[in-house]
């Protein structure tokens, strides 16, 4: 970019050169801090070939396409891309609790009123921490949504078992609905 005849990096690729030592957390940092949008990193990326590292780059971004806002997301979207249900699932679905604040489900399939959440200890580990999600949980119960949690290393280490724990908990609810 050129301001005044200076040139400065873009944010979309600085969060590209971050991405071979960090990883996916470069990108869902910065789409969770609405510093870049996802186009504009595949932008940045298209601007810059040959680089080397880009193969990881370009694996991360087609990953990021469902705007996980954290690793435990990223992988609980890519469980849920594999599994093959009657309903889409959307990400970061905003929720009003009934005392007037808003939470963001992981991953929601609105038609089912079924919420999916990705725990790691680091935010959801502390006793107000543990507090707060059940609230919330028995707010949503209360607003007639269910809402699943899975822990980081749950999704990361048990793929088989998440798959198919979500599949049972989709067929459940849709039965409990009726539908």
């Amino acid at each position: 970019m050129e301001f005044h005849g200076l040139k400065f990096t873009s944010p979309a690729l600085a969060v590209l050169d971050l991405i071979p030592r960090h990883g996916g957390n470069a990108i869902d940092e910065a789409l969770r801090r609405r510093v870049v949008t996802l186009p504009q990193l595949w932008r940045a990326l298209e601007l810059t070939p040959g680089r080397r590292g880009n193969s990881l780059r370009r694996a991360l971004l087609e990953d990021s396409r469902d705007l996980p806002w954290s690793e435990a997301e990223r992988l609980l979207h890519r469980h849920l891309r594999a599994g093959e249900y009657p309903w889409p699932f959307v990400t970061n679905h905003p929720f009003t609790l009934t005392d007037g604040r808003r939470i963001y489900f992981d991953a929601a399939i609105r038609e089912l009123r079924l919420g999916f959440e990705a725990d790691g200890y680091e935010h959801h580990g502390p006793r107000a921490a543990f507090e707060r999600d059940r609230d919330r949980d028995s707010d949503l119960a209360a607003q007639g949504w269910a809402s699943h949690r899975f822990t980081a290393a749950f999704l990361q280490h048990r793929p088989e078992e998440t798959r198919s724990r979500m599949t049972s908990i989709i067929k459940h609810r849709i039965r409990e609905l009726g539908l």
